[in-house]
């Protein structure tokens, strides 16, 4: 059988070391372009992810604190009522107050031989902490050292003007971390009404 070749063919089917040169720079070219926007990808994400993890702390903490506060028989301001021997430091500017009228009945709870559970928050240091105390007496001028402490939120910096208003039935929560890592601050704030509780 009769081959035909075109003009300017050859019978040449490999490819050249300078091609294969070419084609080995561009794809080491390309597996670095694609590990880079993947690395800087992956950056992007760890920050996005601590933000959430700071902003999703500060929710968790004021959602915990306005259950506690709507579960609570009393809220009282701690310029109306602050007892010594609590710990002084920065308050949330309230006390709750829980009444026991012999309903609880689960023996291995503490707090049922006593009238009066006392809930508070506090920061110390950078750490916001739910401290409990129970008494007989309703707000007594001293505090007992018979309560808990419950770490609440951890790299706070701030509470800001937390506070409850009595006559608005507001309560009003102000957050602020700090990421050790990279030293920014987030600011969590949530505000609730409470006139129906």
């Amino acid at each position: 059988m009769l081959n035909l070749l075109l003009p300017g063919s050859s019978n040449n089917k490999g490819f050249t070391v300078i091609e294969i040169v070419l084609a080995i720079g561009f794809m080491g070219m390309a597996i670095v372009m694609f590990f880079s926007i993947m690395k800087s990808t992956d950056v992007s994400a760890n920050h996005i992810q601590r933000f959430d993890d700071f902003m999703l702390n500060g929710r968790y903490a004021a959602e915990y604190i306005i259950e506690d506060v709507m579960l609570a028989d009393e809220i009282v301001s701690t310029e109306e009522y602050y007892p010594e021997g609590i710990q002084e430091n920065d308050t949330l500017g309230f006390i709750l107050i829980n009444h026991n009228n012999g309903v609880n009945t689960d023996t291995k709870d503490y707090d049922k031989y006593f009238k009066y559970k006392y809930i508070y928050y506090r920061l110390t240091g950078d750490v916001i902490f739910r401290s409990t105390y129970s008494h007989n007496t309703y707000r007594p001028e001293n505090a007992p050292s018979n309560g808990g402490n419950n770490v609440l939120v951890q790299n706070v910096i701030s509470i800001g003007d937390s506070y409850y208003c009595l006559e608005d039935k507001m309560l009003f929560i102000d957050i602020e971390n700090r990421d050790p890592k990279s030293d920014k601050e987030y600011k969590f704030m949530e505000t609730k009404y409470l006139g129906k509780y």
